[in-house]
């Protein structure tokens, strides 16, 4: 085994080992072992089981909570969360292929949400799905948006400031600001305010 492949062998056993510690003691170490390998990032609460692709990909903001089991993809493309954003449990962000997510700040987000910058190509029929590759766009989630449980955000999207996704929705278009919306795909419902 050479040298190089040692050290990334070691570190990833270490990240490992760090990402799985329960309770405060776990989030002081993540803080404390994270901060330096992140892009940028302010106060989190990283909760274990928690994984991150790309630590150099990836931006947080101040008062960032992460419950367990949340993913954090961000290999080839940059990840931001904004200040005072909640990541419920077993969460998946995934930034791919120069399509970015930037989360605004105050945002919070239900159990079993995926956002995802990338999807399979399928417009010919002689070549496998699976062959044809992928096509990428980034997606932006304003500020103060509620995202309920067990949504699927596609490539793409914009969710305006201070919208709300009902539960159980599929985004596959822009939310206007201050919008409502829910559904498979999800519709408007009514305007807030």
């Amino acid at each position: 085994m050479r040298l190089s492949s040692l050290k990334y062998y070691l570190k990833d056993v270490a990240l490992t080992a760090i990402r799985a510690v329960p309770t405060r003691l776990g989030v002081f170490l993540r803080r404390l072992i994270y901060r330096p390998l992140m892009g940028s990032c302010g106060s989190m609460d990283i909760l274990s089981d928690v994984e991150i692709s790309c630590f150099k990909n990836m931006h947080m903001g101040e008062a960032v909570t992460v419950e367990r089991r949340c993913s954090l993809f961000c290999a080839n493309a940059e990840l931001r969360i904004g200040d005072d954003v909640y990541l419920n449990k077993n969460v998946q962000l995934g930034s791919d292929g120069g399509g970015k997510v930037v989360v605004g700040s105050h945002v919070m987000f239900g159990p079993n949400t995926v956002v995802v910058t990338a999807i399979h190509n399928n417009d010919r029929l002689d070549i496998p799905m699976r062959r044809q590759g992928m096509t990428y766009d980034s997606v932006i989630i304003e500020d103060d948006v509620w995202i309920g449980a067990n949504v699927v955000v596609l490539p793409g999207v914009t969710i305006g400031q201070g919208a709300i996704i009902g539960a159980g929705s599929v985004v596959t278009s822009d939310v206007e600001a201050f919008s409502v919306v829910g559904g498979v795909p999800a519709k408007l419902i009514r305007k807030r305010g």
